[in-house]
């Protein structure tokens, strides 16, 4: 739940109802991507993170370890993000509150 305030249970199809009526059916703040697209950027992410940490690297503001800590864990790591939402037990009518959890 937000706040810390524990578990909840809920009823799975009004969860789903809830996430696509509030959330990912807003197309002005979330786009749907086809599987290409989203290659595509995690692509052009790890690119960019590769690219940073080489300039950093050439300019000696990080080390040769950690830059080649990053780069492996960069290619090696299979971890994505995960998405949900976490119902605001506190208000009324109950909320959701999307969460990113990521590691690493």
């Amino acid at each position: 739940t937000d706040k810390n305030l524990g578990p909840a249970v809920m009823d799975k199809e009004q969860y789903i109802k809830q996430v696509l009526d509030e959330h990912l059916l807003d197309e002005t703040t979330y786009t749907q991507l086809t599987e290409e697209e989203a290659n595509n950027q995690r692509h052009n992410i790890k690119q960019t993170i590769k690219d940073f940490v080489n300039n950093k690297r050439k300019q000696n503001k990080i080390t040769k370890d950690a830059a080649k800590f990053i780069l492996r864990r960069l290619e090696t790591d299979t971890n994505e993000a995960k998405f949900y939402w976490a119902p605001k037990v506190h208000k009324t009518p109950l909320k959701l509150r999307p969460v990113v959890q990521c590691c690493g």
